[in-house]
Formats: C-alpha cells, structure tokens, sequence
C-alpha cells in the first residue's frame, strides 16, 4: 500500500488542481443523468491525474507499484444494455476502463453491466481484457473511484486520494486460497475441500420434486431485504487509505448483482451498518475467530446489543488472515448463529462474502466435496465440466475453473448453458429461505 508520506505528496499534488468548477459540473449532471454524470467522472479523472503526474501521450508514466495512480480513459460509449437503465434513453456510460500498470503497461477493463444506486453511486462489473478475470468498481458523484480487480492470480484495490487521484494496491495472491480454512477441530459442519489438476467424474443426483411454476412465481412476487452489519478489525483498516466502508458497500452490491443475475432481483441485501472494532485476528485460526464473536467474548462482548439496535438479520466480521477465504457457523443456521468471517482480500471478486451469505441462506457446495442432501436435496452448488462453476462450488471438480457470479439455477443460463439442474437449484433455496432470514432481527 501507498506509504502516507507518499499519500501527502499525491494529495498536495491533486490539491494544486482547481476542482470546484469540475465537482459543480459532475454534481449537476448526476442529478439529471448519473450515467452521463459517469463518463464526465471518468473523463475527468483522465485530465486530472495527467495533469497531477505530468502524463503525456503515447507513452504513460512508468510509475513504481506502490505509487499506480489510475488514469481511467473513457473507450468507446454506448447506451446501457441492462434493465436498471432500461428507462433511461440516451445516457451513456463507459465500455472500457484503462489503467496504467507496471512498465508503463495498461490494463484495460471492459464492462459487462452496471446498476444504478440509491445513494448516486454507480457500480460497473466488467472483466480484465487481457486475461477475462473479474473487475468491480464503484463510481461516486464526486468523481471517488473504488474496487477491485484481479489479474492474472493476484487481486488488486482500487482507491481515491481526493482531488481525483486514485492509486491501486495489490492485495496478494489471494485467488489461490481456499473458500474455508481447514478445520482445527469438530465445531466446523463445513467439509473441508481438496484441489485437484484435472476434472472429476459428476457425482450422481437424487431425484428432486419438480419445482411448481405457481409456488415459484409466487416467492418472485416478494420483496424482501436481508440487513446485514459488518466489522471489520485495525489491521483491514492498514490495507486501505481511507475507511472500507466504500469497499464493504461495494462487496453488498455484487451480492445483489448475483441475485439479479440468477433471477432473484425481488430479494435485496442492505449494509446497514459498519464498524471498526479493536480485535487481532492474525494470532488465531478462522474458527476460533468467528465463535469469539459468534460467543460475545472480549471486544465483542457488545455486537448482539448492537445487533439488535441496527436490526441486522446477519453480521459478518472482516479479518486480516490469509489462512482460507472466509467461514460462516453453518449451512442453514438460526438466528443465534447467522455470523461469518471473511479475509478482506476476499471480500470481492472471488466473492466470499456472498459465498458465506450462501450458507447461511441455507445452500452447500458443489457434490464434488459435499454430498449431503440436508437440509435440501437440491440446495447445491454447481460445476460445468471443466467451463465454469457458481458461487457455492470448489474448484476441485473442474480442475481450476473460474468461479461466475451466479447461483446455481437451472431457469438461467450463462454463455448459452444451464446454470444448474434440478439438483443443483441455490436459486431456489434463496427464493425459499429469504423470507426466514429476513426476520431474524
């Protein structure tokens, strides 16, 4: 990460720009059109850092890793293509993000979707050109920029300094880890996973009861938000400039954007808290860390009284320690027992938060490493060959394939294939079980 001393300089240097004529501008334009709003951001962002860093075409300042500052050029612009903006002719929004890198290289994000948010901000989910990883940002009014990135194998974050300036951190290799830490002992209802270099033979299926039109249709017909509170210790804090916040808001809304990928958009995930709370998770291992909050031990002595007040139906605490991605108490808990912990550098992209959400939703893994059929036959996650797999599977069935931001779901197709069968069917155990995880506070 950026030393502050460095941060001073680049925030003295972005200071040195008049940016008020700018900011008025942007603010004007988000409140008639946020997406142009947007691309003038964008745009901006372009001219100030050029100006802050003395850029100049062709060839890119070759800055030094721990001082990437982003340059974000607008590629080329087209109407928006998703439903969130079905509504909204004309406004334009940016197809292609370009970010200087190592060595004078550029690394060029392309957009698959964006969604507009209730506080102005804009989300924008593409992929890495050069290499098809993930990429998730988050646009301000204000021209702030935040996200992450992954490339090849190594997960970057994406941060504003103020004034337009914006730097890019890299986060470690964190692609590489497990979803869940290895078990220490019996507490654990998650199986631990193994990894494999080639593709598994399917398991078999049980038979599953057809899932009725009519029941199905009436659980889309509900609204329902989940509330959740998120904690986060001091030394996440140290991997960023400013407060997570922003980040954490970021992770909520890719949880969302899974949903409306599989057909879930009537169900919505809301952060309705964050808080910084004095605990070292780097002495102990994940589970002893989850059920030190889950037991209301030492600092968290208060988070079920907070709890209660913010009204959170699910608390999730993000950690620094790089032993697995995350962990939640278990598949389907009680209320009591709705808790998780994530490692920061998998909050997003390999989208572990959503992933331990998942369980407490009531979905396992793949049936690569988890044959169970409790508490549902068909509350699993799926693996395509060696093409893809959801957000639930392992990696150890198909050798290494990426994960996609979709829950399993034999309704919706990704790249013109099913994303699940009636045995793999996540998308039905959310639309189930929704509604019960929404009331436990």
């Amino acid at each position: 990460m950026l030393p502050l001393a460095n941060a001073k300089i680049h925030r003295a240097c972005s200071d040195g720009v008049r940016c008020a004529p700018w900011r008025a501008a942007i603010c004007s334009a988000g409140s008639r059109q946020p997406l142009l709003a947007l691309s003038v951001a964008l745009t901006i962002l372009t001219c100030l850092t050029a100006r802050a860093f003395g850029y100049q075409e062709p060839k890119p300042t070759a800055l030094t890793p721990d001082q990437q500052a982003i340059i974000a050029r607008i590629g080329n612009s087209a109407r928006a293509d998703n439903i969130a903006y079905a509504n909204a002719p004309g406004e334009v929004i940016s197809n292609e993000v370009s970010l200087p890198f190592r060595d004078g290289k550029f690394i060029t994000l392309v957009r698959e979707n964006s969604a507009l948010q209730s506080d102005g901000s804009i989300t924008w989910v593409g992929a890495v050109k050069e290499t098809g990883e993930r990429a998730v940002l988050m646009v301000w009014g204000d021209a702030l920029l935040t996200g992450y990135f992954a490339y090849k194998g190594t997960i970057f974050s994406v941060e504003s300094l103020g004034g337009g300036v914006q730097v890019i951190a890299e986060l470690g290799r964190e692609q590489q880890l497990q979803d869940h830490p290895t078990p220490p002992g019996p507490r654990d209802s998650i199986p631990e996973s193994g990894e494999l270099a080639a593709p598994r033979t399917p398991p078999p299926e049980p038979a599953v009861s057809p899932f009725p039109d009519t029941v199905r249709q009436a659980l889309e017909a509900k609204k329902i938000t989940i509330d959740i509170m998120i904690l986060y210790t001091p030394n996440v804090a140290k991997h960023y400039l400013r407060d997570p916040q922003d980040l954490l808001a970021l992770a909520i809304e890719e949880f969302n954007q899974t949903l409306r990928n599989s057909d879930l958009g009537n169900i919505t995930l809301r952060l309705v808290y964050t808080q910084r709370i004095d605990y070292d998770a780097s002495k102990e291992d994940q589970f002893t860390q989850l059920y030190t909050m889950v037991d209301g031990l030492g600092p968290f002595k208060d988070v079920r009284k907070l709890r209660d007040e913010k009204r959170a139906d699910i608390v999730g605490l993000i950690i620094d320690n790089p032993k697995g991605c995350g962990l939640s108490t278990r598949v389907r808990p009680d209320s009591d027992e709705a808790f998780f912990v994530v490692h920061h550098a998998c909050a997003t992209i390999t989208m572990s938060i959503t992933h331990e959400i998942g369980h407490i939703l009531g979905i396992r893994h793949d049936r690569f490493i988890d044959e169970s059929n409790e508490p549902f036959p068909y509350g699993h996650g799926y693996v395509n060959d060696a093409k893809w797999r959801d957000i639930m599977s392992y990696n150890a069935g198909c050798g290494g394939c990426p994960r996609i931001p979709y829950w399993s779901n034999p309704r919706v197709k990704y790249k013109g294939e099913p994303t699940g069968t009636p045995a793999a069917d996540g998308a039905r155990v959310i639309l189930e079980l929704a509604e019960r995880v929404s009331k436990f506070r």
